[in-house]
């Protein structure tokens, strides 16, 4: 069986490289994606997690991001001080970050029960169906929402990236602004790469005595420690470099990049026979957890970039022309990523109020601390 015509153009060449070759076709290939993002959402619960959620495995997805930002005094006005350039683009900005928001929703709904469950033990429910039925769609539409929010990031320091070639515009923030945006914005585990922009102890930023027990050990392998887990990724990334023969450093956006165009080209085979639970149920955690952070980080950055009542209008006529105007996403509200996002700002003392139209949720799906 043919996968990619084997006469594939140079310009396509990028779009397809390294998956005309035939090897890219079984299980194998698929688990290799599947565990390096989950190394990585691992990496995000070791790092951001107290001991009585590591011992208990009871991990929660909002109490996870309030602890990114707490932990790094994340401050917009410092991230607008500190991260725009001299040369920027608010409108572009602001294209990518409402794409973001429609592709974060797009691959979200329809809305699984729990959005907020990272522990380890998951169950599958009816409406796990989205995964369950196009599972290679629900990579596809992850890849393009990450993808979205990461090009915003781009035009804070530039005005004029192509980004209908995707390498472009990724190779261009992993070379010239991941250093910059390092520390600021793109905390660990984000801020890993291959090669590594400094040693992993320095991005780490702690080293918790939690990291050394028995009750912290990887789930997957039992005798893999923290560090064990880490050491895999910054493998996984090395491969990904490897295989795209880029220049630039890779980072998480390069692994979901690849893990798109296996599944869009090559892998449909494979992931179409996946049965359900087990594996899918965790790429569906991992994955909308990945969509979550990319689109907070982006929006912490926009409150500072665009100022915060500029924000809030974009917000807000996002809300209004797309929420609000669509029955089944309206009732549903409190469900919506973006919106738990925002009231995670309001708590944090990062938006000063929601907006008028916001009423209380019917039925609270976020912890708040």
């Amino acid at each position: 069986m043919k996968y990619i015509n084997a006469d594939i153009s140079e310009e396509d060449l990028e779009e397809f490289f390294p998956f005309y070759r035939d090897y890219y076709r079984d299980i194998s290939d698929y688990t290799r994606f599947h565990d390096a993002i989950d190394r990585f959402i691992w990496l995000i619960r070791y790092r951001y997690s107290d001991k009585e959620a590591m011992k208990s495995k009871k991990y929660r997805l909002d109490l996870l991001f309030q602890q990114y930002i707490k932990e790094h005094r994340i401050k917009p006005e410092d991230l607008k001080k500190n991260l725009i350039g001299k040369v920027y683009s608010n409108e572009k900005f602001t294209y990518f970050l409402q794409q973001g928001w429609y592709n974060e929703l797009a691959t979200a709904f329809p809305f699984i029960d729990d959005p907020m469950n990272l522990s380890t033990n998951l169950v599958s429910s009816n409406s796990n169906w989205k995964v369950d039925l196009f599972p290679s769609w629900y990579i596809i539409k992850s890849y393009y929402a990450v993808y979205s929010f990461h090009n915003a990031f781009v035009f804070t320091n530039s005005n004029n990236i192509n980004t209908f070639q995707h390498r472009k515009p990724t190779n261009h923030f992993n070379n010239a602004l991941l250093k910059k945006f390092t520390n600021k914005l793109i905390y660990y585990p984000f801020n890993l790469s291959d090669p590594i922009i400094e040693n992993a102890g320095y991005l780490r930023g702690v080293n918790k005595k939690e990291w050394g027990y028995m009750y912290s050990k990887y789930p997957r392998n039992p005798s893999q420690s923290f560090y064990d887990v880490e050491n895999d990724y910054l493998n996984d990334l090395k491969m990904v470099r490897n295989e795209l023969k880029c220049t630039a450093p890779a980072t998480i956006i390069d692994l979901l990049y690849l893990f798109r165009v296996w599944a869009n080209y090559i892998g449909n085979d494979t992931v179409v026979n996946l049965r359900s639970g087990g594996l899918l149920l965790f790429l569906e955690r991992n994955l909308y957890s990945l969509i979550f952070f990319f689109g907070g980080l982006c929006e912490l950055l926009a409150i500072g970039f665009l100022g915060e009542d500029e924000f809030l209008k974009v917000f807000k006529k996002f809300y209004e022309s797309f929420i609000h105007e669509k029955k089944d996403l309206y009732e549903n509200w409190f469900y919506i990523p973006l919106i738990n996002r925002i009231r995670i700002y309001e708590h944090l003392g990062l938006v000063s109020k929601l907006p008028n139209e916001i009423k209380p949720p019917n039925k609270d799906l976020l912890k708040l601390y």
